[in-house]
């Protein structure tokens, strides 16, 4: 079904590239960013709340297509090293962003923007998939280490998505080639999110359809989009509720 073994995919159209899945999850998460950032101001004064939740809702497709991403990422870049680079500046550089559209505050400590997430889960895949060629005995057992340990270390710096996320990205990686295991990793995945956080979730479920379609092709956007995008979306967020509403 997925990307690094076309031989995998069984059935269903392919008609999306990657460009097409950074569309879709750049828009989704503009949404609900959108319904989070001028909630107050705007859908709770005026009682637009079922256009809030289903903003949302809406949202809840973003960070699995970020998560499929990046593991299709990872497998393809051809530098591992700048890769790494650019999410750990990437990760930097939003912060404060982040901290302003959702805390009100230039830093704030108390949680921290997904680039971290995305991160963590990046090294985990580096150390999984350094089990894999090294060929460690009690790889099975390395690897539920691993992944814990990095679940554990985004819980501890509270992270978007923190350890749920790192999950979700490392069951991906693991089951990245089996047609079958795949979409029960993701939805255990969601299924843990749900638990820990909120049943509101679940709609990440829908993410799969589009990755279901992805043809394996990179597509015409740049590489530095989202990264851009992504601080600069927050960083517009607080201006206009700064300059419209004051607040």
């Amino acid at each position: 079904m997925i990307i690094l073994n076309d031989n995998i995919m069984s059935g269903g159209e392919r008609d999306l590239s990657g460009g097409a899945l950074k569309q879709i999850a750049l828009l989704t998460m503009l949404t609900d960013h959108l319904a989070y950032g001028f909630y107050g101001p705007v859908f709770a004064r005026h009682g637009w709340l079922d256009a809030y939740s289903l903003m949302r809702t809406a949202g809840r497709l973003a960070f699995p297509l970020f998560c499929f991403l990046l593991v299709t990422g990872f497998q393809k870049t051809r530098s591992r090293r700048r890769y790494l680079l650019r999410l750990t500046l990437f990760a930097l550089a939003s912060e404060i962003p982040f901290d302003l559209a959702f805390e009100n505050s230039v830093l704030e400590f108390g949680y921290q923007n997904v680039g971290f997430t995305l991160l963590l889960g990046f090294l985990a895949m580096g150390l999984l998939e350094l089990w894999e060629i090294l060929k460690m005995p009690y790889r099975v057992i390395l690897s539920l280490l691993t992944v814990g340990g990095f679940m554990m270390t985004a819980h501890l710096i509270s992270c978007d998505y923190a350890e749920g996320g790192v999950l979700l990205i490392a069951l991906m990686y693991l089951f990245r080639n089996d047609e079958k295991l795949f979409p029960l990793g993701v939805l255990a995945g969601i299924i843990w999110l749900c638990v820990v956080y909120s049943w509101s979730e679940l709609p990440a479920v829908i993410a799969l359809l589009l990755i279901w379609r992805f043809d394996g092709s990179r597509g015409k956007m740049k590489t530095a989009v989202p990264y851009i995008f992504y601080p600069a979306h927050l960083l517009a967020i607080w201006l206009l509720r700064r300059l419209i509403f004051g607040i």
